[in-house]
């Protein structure tokens, strides 16, 4: 066998393989967009599927937040640097997860700085929990409930 009908012979099987696989590939993005659908009533499923890995990305651990929002009480204007020398937490993590926590209002920036938004928080890190998560036994952990809209 010459290389030339090896390699035409090659391209035939390719061709048909991906022929045999594009129905499939096609009903996985349809279920894919039905599942985006199903998750936000109301919402198109471009929009379930981005406000979706919005909510993820956002989720941080309990125990994080908490040690984070502590000493963010005990020692206002510390920098992310100095909670992470002070912590077990990366400096990546704290720099995604303080902006979030700024957004949900339980710290504010001022200068290089952080500090605590609100006066409960600052007396009581873990009063956030309550508030925000429930424990999930399934996932063995805090966690927010779904928003259902």
């Amino acid at each position: 066998m010459q290389a030339s009908e090896f390699l035409e012979r090659q391209r035939r099987e390719i061709d048909e393989r991906i022929a045999e696989l594009r129905p499939l590939v096609e009903e996985y993005e349809r279920l894919q967009a039905a599942l985006a659908a199903l998750t936000a009533p109301g919402r198109s499923p471009s929009t379930a599927k981005r406000v979706t890995k919005q909510r993820a990305a956002i989720r941080f651990r309990t125990s994080s937040k908490v040690q984070a929002l502590s000493l963010v009480a005990q020692q206002p204007g510390i920098t992310i640097p100095e909670l992470a020398a002070e912590t077990d937490i990366t400096q990546n993590y704290l720099y995604k997860m303080l902006p979030a926590l700024q957004r949900e209002g339980h710290v504010a920036k001022r200068g290089r700085g952080w500090h605590v938004a609100g006066a409960s928080i600052a007396s009581d890190p873990v009063s956030i929990i309550e508030r925000d998560e429930v424990w999930c036994p399934h996932h063995k952990r805090y966690h927010r409930p779904p928003v259902h809209s």
